[in-house]
């Protein structure tokens, strides 16, 4: 009876599983978006590091400042608090390490998640820029990317299940676009419709809030 029920539970799980992860990302999708849309990002945040950084650089930037959190500052946090509890095995994985209970196994957890998503991430703020994406598309991209990630693992850190998968799907759809825009010439013709859409459908914001995509 109790073997029945367990392969009862593996298989609700494994339905779960199936059901809400599209979802999630169909909602991902929905608010990179609507963010997009909005223009929050490119009339606040990329006028802000103008100041500072070269528009055409801004992309890059953000890679850089993801890189050197992750692989310096986050990667000194976890050695100088503990190298005892600190497991370096290649096939520790955050899943499995963030249900550990103690300080460091978490902030461990989030260094290994952070790492992982870096390739994916450069590989695409580089191909933008080979492939001449729009300047915009790149600014908006990457900085929604590193704000993504750092909810997600912000999210995770506090056992914030569903904020953590929305905002790592988000993360991801960041990336797609870019890929998106520089493989499919059409693709931005696309991305324009579901945006104006968007925007219809919540009785367009960016009017509401003062700013304007282009």
């Amino acid at each position: 009876m109790s073997s029945n029920r367990g392969i009862i539970r593996t298989g609700l799980s494994q339905l779960g599983v199936l059901i809400t992860y599209p979802l999630v990302n169909a909602l991902a999708g929905c608010l990179v978006l609507h963010i997009t849309s909005s223009g929050v990002i490119n009339n606040i945040i990329v006028r802000y590091l103008q100041k500072y950084i070269g528009k055409q650089n801004i992309a890059f930037a953000m890679v850089g400042i993801y890189a050197f959190f992750v692989f310096t500052i986050l990667d000194y946090i976890v050695k100088i608090l503990s190298k005892s509890e600190i497991d370096d095995s290649p096939s520790m994985r955050w899943i499995r390490i963030i249900k550990k209970s103690t300080m460091v196994s978490r902030i461990q957890a989030l260094h290994i998640s952070l790492i992982d998503s870096f390739p994916l991430f450069a590989a695409a703020v580089i191909i933008s820029y080979v492939t001449s994406v729009p300047i915009l598309v790149r600014n908006t991209f990457s900085i929604l990317f590193v704000i993504s990630k750092l909810i997600s693992a912000i999210s995770s850190f506090l056992y914030l299940e569903f904020p953590r998968s929305l905002f790592w799907a988000m993360s991801n759809i960041c990336c797609y676009i870019l890929f998106s825009y520089a493989v499919w010439l059409d693709f931005p013709k696309y991305f324009k419709r579901a945006i104006r859409k968007w925007e219809y459908i919540f009785k367009d914001v960016s009017d509401y809030y003062g700013f304007h995509y282009k």
